[in-house]
């Protein structure tokens, strides 16, 4: 196969999904996760469901962004009634892995049970969530939209609240592409091109806008003004349980932090 095939065979397949290929061409159809999105039915009528299934795949993001924040007043009151939960915990931008026992968000056409923005301010009051928990979220936004991200999440939590952090590992990456085996990258990605395409990938595919290590994720929750900043292993939480994706463990660090 040409690189160019091959770059056009993985932007087609596999926008917005940074499961490792290793992991994908494993299974007997690697396009089936593809084909269910294109096949999850539209809310509304035969007209708008055709229209989604039609739609370019590339402009479906911005379409439900775009409803999801014409629909904000609505979900705002959603969320106003969802806090008054006796123990009131967010999981956001949780896509279609949704935690029982917490308020799974992220935008429309998603199985959550708050439909919103997360790169806009949260519908929640001030000092009243007790756990936060976002996995492999804050590298689709910018550096700067990340920090106000994280701004908001210590606004909403409540003083001793704890929010758990888990983001693919960018010192890993470097790391394993400086190593003349190139051991990590070639087990985990399993591209059968250079290192280097290996390495671009997790920084540049899967939507990702900007990558950190824990020591560059700790400054930021410090100078929010989160009053722990620790960083943990998987598994490892004051969460129970700990919400922690198994899957994700090869190539995800954790920090978790306490306002």
């Amino acid at each position: 196969m040409s690189i160019l095939l091959y770059q056009r065979e993985w932007n087609t397949h596999n926008q917005g999904d940074d499961q490792p290929r290793s992991s994908r061409i494993s299974e007997e159809d690697p396009c089936k996760a593809l084909r269910t999105y294109s096949d999850r039915k539209v809310p509304g009528t035969g007209i708008a469901q055709s229209i989604g299934r039609l739609m370019p795949q590339s402009l479906r993001p911005k379409v439900r962004i775009a409803a999801t924040q014409m629909i904000a007043p609505w979900e705002r009151g959603r969320a106003h009634r969802l806090a008054q939960q006796e123990e009131v915990k967010l999981n956001l931008g949780c896509g279609t892995l949704t935690l029982a026992g917490w308020i799974n968000v992220d935008l429309v056409r998603l199985p959550v049970d708050l439909a919103w923005d997360i790169t806009r301010p949260l519908p929640f009051n001030t000092d009243c969530v007790d756990e936060i928990f976002h996995e492999h979220v804050l590298e689709h936004l910018d550096a700067y939209c990340g920090y106000q991200f994280l701004r908001e999440c210590h606004r909403a939590l409540k003083p001793g609240g704890i929010m758990r952090i888990v983001m693919p590992d960018a010192s890993r990456y470097i790391r394993s592409y400086c190593d003349p085996t190139h051991e990590f990258l070639k087990g985990w990605r399993g591209v059968p091109f250079t290192p280097l395409m290996a390495l671009q990938e997790e920084f540049y595919n899967f939507g990702h806008r900007a990558m950190y290590d824990s020591e560059t994720l700790a400054l930021f929750c410090q100078t929010i003004g989160f009053q722990i900043v620790e960083v943990k292993q998987f598994g490892d939480s004051r969460i129970t349980p700990c919400p922690d994706s198994e899957w994700r463990v090869t190539d995800s660090f954790y920090v978790e932090v306490v306002k």
